[in-house]
């Protein structure tokens, strides 16, 4: 993406209240073939979390800078900076109806890098992530119209046995 567009875009975000950033360009309650749902058990409400939604191919899935969270071959992505109170929902409209993988990560410092000892991830459905970085299946999901919403559930590290969901705040 161009730099400047991404400086622009990042200029835009901190004037908008925090319930719009939940919210992509082009999507609403009766936007077809979207992703919708809550994100829930953050651990706290600091930095911002990125909701990537990316081909449902090993060859794509997670590849590009390993050092960041922003990884080019997202179809889409959306940054929500999470209210200090309340629910945190999320709408980002898909290309088209079909099979897509979908992955959120909570960067808590504000470094736009992911830190295994401090930020979070959530997968679609129950899946307990451990100690393996997440596979394509697991963060597999259907979108098209009937879509229902989702919980996704926030998990952070916890010693040794490795990524577990924290308690709901």
């Amino acid at each position: 993406m161009n730099p400047n567009l991404l400086g622009l875009t990042a200029l835009t975000a901190l004037l908008v209240s925090p319930a719009a950033l939940a919210q992509a360009e082009n999507c609403g309650p009766t936007t077809p073939n979207a992703v919708r749902g809550e994100i829930v058990g953050l651990k706290d409400r600091s930095g911002r979390l990125l909701v990537e939604l990316f081909a449902p191919a090993d060859d794509g899935f997670l590849k590009g800078d390993t050092r960041s969270q922003e990884h080019p071959s997202a179809l889409r992505r959306l940054w929500i900076t999470p209210p200090a109170a309340g629910p945190v929902t999320v709408c980002l409209a898909a290309p088209s109806a079909g099979r897509y993988a979908l992955l959120v990560t909570h960067d808590r410092d504000g470094t736009q890098k992911f830190s295994v000892g401090k930020d979070g991830l959530a997968l679609p459905g129950n899946t307990h992530l451990g100690r393996h970085r997440p596979q394509l299946a697991e963060t597999l999901i259907n979108v098209d119209a009937a879509s229902r919403p989702l919980t996704l559930r926030m998990q952070y590290l916890k010693g040794l046995a490795g990524f577990a969901p924290a308690s709901d705040q």
